[in-house]
C-alpha cells in the first residue's frame, strides 16, 4: 500500500516537472523577438539595389577620411606601409524582401615601399561593404573584395561634389628604422566628381557614377643635409576609383528596376602624376 503511494508521488512530481518545463519553453519562445528573415547569397550579403547617396547628418560621418603609415622590416629593409580609408554610406533596398537597408563601403587603400631605396613594391585596393537593417539594428552581412577591377573607366560630364567631403586632406610622418636620419611624409588629398557614361543612354537626372580621385603626395628627407634643404625626392600617385549609381543591367532603358541602382565599386587604378 504505503509503495502504490510512493509510486503516485514520485509520477506526480514527474508530471509536475514535466509541466513547469513545458511552460518556461513556452513563455521563451514567446518573449523573444521575431526574426527577420534574409536571402543571403554566397557572397554573405544579399543583393540589394535602389542605392542613393546618404544626405542625413546623423548618420554621414563628418570626417569620413582616415590615413595612417606605419614602418616595419621585412628582415633588414625598412618598409613603410600607408593605408588610406575613405567611407561611404548609401541608404538601398534588399532585391528579394524588399526591406530598407543601410550599406556602407569603405575603400582600403595600401601603398608598401622600401625606405632604404625609396621606392614603392606594392599598391593595393580593398572595399569593404556592410549591409544593416536599421530598423532590427543588425549587420545582415559583410563582404571583402581584394580583387577590384583596374581598367579605367570612360566617364563624360563630370563636376566637384564640393558638399560630399568635409575634411578632404589627410597627412603624417615616418622615420625609417634603420638609418633615422630618413624621413618620409605622405599628404593626401581627395575630391568626388559624379559622372556619366556615354553610352548608358539613361534618361535621368542622376549620375550614373561617383568618382574618388585621391592625390599622395610623398616627400622624402635626409635630415643629415640640414640646415640645407633636407628634401631629396618628391613623388605624386594617384588613385581613382569609379563606384556604379545608376546602371541599366537589363538593357531596358531604364534604371529603376530592383536590382538597379547600386553601389558596386568597379574599378580603382594608381597612376603616377607627371610633374
Amino acid at each position: 500500500m504505503e509503495t502504490n503511494r510512493s509510486d503516485r508521488l514520485r509520477n506526480q512530481t514527474s508530471y509536475w516537472g514535466i509541466t513547469l518545463a513545458a511552460v518556461l519553453v513556452t513563455a521563451f519562445v514567446l518573449v523573444q523577438p521575431l526574426a527577420t528573415t534574409y536571402a543571403v547569397t554566397t557572397e554573405a550579403i544579399p543583393a540589394y539595389g535602389q542605392c542613393l547617396l546618404n544626405n542625413d547628418d546623423s548618420l554621414t560621418p563628418e570626417d569620413s577620411i582616415e590615413q595612417n603609415t606605419v614602418v616595419g622590416t621585412d628582415g633588414q629593409t625598412p618598409i613603410a606601409k600607408t593605408v588610406h580609408a575613405e567611407k561611404e554610406i548609401y541608404n538601398c533596398t534588399l532585391v528579394q524582401s524588399g526591406i530598407d537597408v543601410i550599406v556602407e563601403q569603405t575603400i582600403f587603400a595600401e601603398i608598401y615601399e622600401n625606405m632604404a631605396t625609396k621606392s614603392i613594391i606594392r599598391k593595393q585596393v580593398e572595399v569593404v561593404t556592410c549591409v544593416k537593417d536599421e530598423d532590427a539594428a543588425t549587420v545582415i552581412g559583410c563582404k571583402v573584395n581584394n580583387t577590384v577591377g583596374k581598367d579605367p573607366t570612360p566617364l563624360v560630364d563630370c563636376f566637384v561634389e564640393d558638399d560630399l567631403q568635409e575634411f578632404p586632406m589627410e597627412m603624417d610622418t615616418v622615420v625609417s628604422k634603420t638609418n633615422t636620419n630618413i624621413v618620409k611624409t605622405v599628404e593626401s588629398e581627395k575630391e568626388v566628381f559624379g559622372c556619366d557614361t556615354a553610352a548608358s543612354g539613361l534618361d535621368n537626372n542622376d549620375h550614373d557614377k561617383k568618382v574618388d580621385i585621391v592625390i599622395f603626395t610623398e616627400i622624402w628627407e635626409d635630415l643629415n643635409k640640414l640646415p640645407s634643404n633636407p628634401v631629396v625626392k618628391k613623388t605624386f600617385l594617384s588613385l581613382r576609383c569609379v563606384t556604379i549609381l545608376n546602371e541599366d543591367l537589363d538593357g531596358d532603358g531604364n534604371d529603376v528596376d530592383d536590382n538597379e541602382n547600386r553601389a558596386i565599386v568597379e574599378s580603382c587604378q594608381y597612376s603616377n602624376v607627371p610633374t
